[in-house]
């Protein structure tokens, strides 16, 4: 019922949320470019922020990441979506299906292929909070193993537990008065301070986490980088074709 509720919300908030405004934003895709490191942080930005970072949390979690773990041991891959006012209906009714979901999926499936000693940490900011929940249903329990920690911001799925993964791996962070988190698209102040407010509690609970349980996996591909990039990049290639709704036309051209 509150999923439905919010979609009903956001159809009228005009007043709540711009829809027509993008924000500045980073980018980081260390992955997309084979850069394999101890920690991988796959991060999913919020609504209508620019890069595949935005700029409210994804920057300040990244750089106090890698100044708690070591610059040379984090990769961090932003996750691709359009991250749009659409995709937030869609993201809170039926998470599982959202286009961050997948593509989330989908870098987790080449994170563990390609860099198989990595601990992966899955995060995300307001409707990138509802991608890392949809991200999780879509994952096997060998790939759930494999995940250190799963740290949401303004999470507007916050009342949902996290699929499959330990609750001792996962933390919501919502500010009092976030009206977002109790599934409303009402953005009020409290649901902008997270990059100062909760970025230090969520890095040291993601590095008090204790390593994901080891599991055996077949040895990698003996490919090289190159082949490694070409192959990532034909993966997030693909995510944008299927989220365009351009896959099928792509596989039947001559």
């Amino acid at each position: 019922m509150r999923l439905i509720a919010f979609a009903t919300l956001l159809t009228g908030a005009s007043a709540a949320i711009d829809c027509n405004v993008t924000r500045d934003g980073q980018t980081s895709s260390d992955i997309v470019n084979v850069i394999c490191r101890q920690m991988t942080l796959l991060y999913a930005r919020g609504t209508n922020e620019g890069g595949n970072l935005g700029l409210a949390v994804g920057p300040p979690l990244q750089t106090a990441l890698a100044a708690a773990v070591g610059t040379d041991n984090l990769a961090v891959q932003g996750i691709d979506y359009p991250a749009d006012c659409k995709g937030a209906i869609g993201g809170s009714v039926d998470p599982f299906n959202a286009t961050g979901s997948v593509n989330c999926a989908d870098m987790v499936t080449a994170v563990l292929e390609y860099c198989p000693n990595t601990a992966v940490v899955i995060s995300g900011y307001s409707q990138g909070a509802q991608q890392a929940h949809g991200c999780l249903m879509r994952l096997s329990p060998e790939q759930v193993a494999n995940i250190q920690a799963v740290v949401t911001f303004g999470d507007p799925l916050s009342a949902t537990p996290f699929d499959q993964v330990d609750a001792a791996r996962t933390k919501v962070f919502c500010n009092e008065g976030d009206e977002v988190c109790n599934n409303k698209p009402i953005i009020l102040p409290p649901h902008f301070t997270y990059g100062t407010v909760a970025i230090e509690p969520a890095v040291a609970f993601i590095t008090n986490q204790s390593s994901p349980i080891s599991v055996t996996r077949p040895a990698p591909h003996a490919v090289s980088k190159a082949q490694k990039g070409s192959d990532l990049r034909a993966r997030a290639t693909v995510s944008r074709w299927i989220s365009a709704g351009l896959a099928m036309s792509r596989r039947s051209g001559p």
